[in-house]
């Protein structure tokens, strides 16, 4: 039996009383509740779910956390929940060991779909049981003492050192001045709207063009008519149709140069991505604005930096075209 400080947390999309969404999430405990109890290893640690903390206090801070000190996070990504992603980059940037679940069918956003993530069918028979068998492991190896039996990729045990800084709120535009002035080779941006970019950007753009530097600039953006578009629009506070407004702006501001591609995915990405050449800027999408969401400048030889580098690159190449020569005619 282990030490009764041990936890195990788990994040999941909690709803409403009597919804679908809570139904899942309260079986899908149950099973890991059965898995900790039934197993010598597990037995005796603490297991905790954001809506069971029974604590006075803000949950914002209580759910920070657990997320800090829990032994292992099982993440369950079912119904793509924007809070369920926040607790996930947190956990991510924390460097802490986590186990991500889903129901069969989620349609996981690019940027994690090179994960291991294990899926469920509960609308199969014994689903639970199937469930059980095929978590216990992972958990065992995610605690240690099992760990070289099992992929890191789990797991995430990076050194504290990948990453540079923590800004508490999305960058003021002057800590990427200093890089784009300088930039050489590659430039890649994912995110919704970009606002303020064409404007913030221009000075550079056009040193580009004029001292004909040989950099390859690309640009990720969310399809506007896309429901996940439309759902980070109402979230930013912004009036309807104005991240469709912003990306047709955008278009015609890279028409002008060759050096740029613009593309788009109609999946919601959970973090922005701002790489400049050797520095890269990532942050979560969170349940509210993105102006006052976290920052985390990583190191270019960690595997936070090369993971994120990757996924970039699988989304790019999913990616839908824009034809930016045509954005008069819209």
């Amino acid at each position: 039996m282990c030490d009764k400080k041990s936890t195990i947390f788990v994040v999941c999309p909690i709803g409403d009383d009597g919804t679908d969404i809570r139904e899942n999430s309260d079986d899908v405990f149950e099973v890991i509740e059965r898995i900790v109890k039934n197993n010598k290893i597990l037995n005796g640690y603490g297991l905790i779910r954001a809506d069971k903390i029974e604590k006075t206090g803000r949950i914002t801070t209580q759910i920070y956390k657990q997320l800090k000190t829990a032994d292992v996070c099982i993440v369950d990504l079912t119904a793509l929940k924007p809070n369920v992603f926040y607790e996930l980059g947190i956990r991510q940037a924390l460097l802490k060991p986590y186990v991500l679940i889903a129901k069969k069918g989620t349609a996981l956003p690019f940027d994690i779909q090179n994960d291991r993530v294990f899926f469920y069918d509960s609308s199969s028979k014994n689903w639970g049981y199937t469930l059980e068998d095929t978590l216990i492991n992972p958990l065992l190896a995610a605690i240690g003492g099992h760990i070289d039996e099992f992929d890191e990729t789990y797991f995430r045990r990076q050194d504290d050192s990948e990453i540079l800084r923590i800004y508490e709120k999305r960058i003021n535009m002057d800590v990427y001045n200093g890089m784009m002035e300088k930039a050489s080779k590659n430039v890649d941006v994912l995110g919704y709207s970009l606002k303020n970019f064409p404007d913030n950007m221009r000075k550079f753009f056009e040193k580009y063009q004029d001292e004909k530097i040989k950099i390859k600039i690309r640009i990720l953006v969310v399809d506007p008519d896309s429901i996940y578009s439309q759902e980070r629009e109402t979230l930013e506070g912004d009036l309807k149709g104005e991240h469709k407004k912003r990306v047709e702006e955008l278009r015609e501001f890279l028409s002008k140069y060759d050096f740029v591609e613009l593309k788009k995915i109609s999946t919601p990405p959970s973090s922005m991505i701002f790489r400049i050449d050797d520095d890269m800027f990532v942050g979560p999408y969170l349940y509210k604005p993105s102006a006052e969401t976290e920052t985390f400048q990583l190191k270019k030889s960690g595997k936070l930096f090369k993971l994120y580098e990757s996924e970039f690159k699988a989304m790019w190449e999913k990616a839908e075209e824009f034809v930016c020569e045509t954005v008069s005619s819209l």
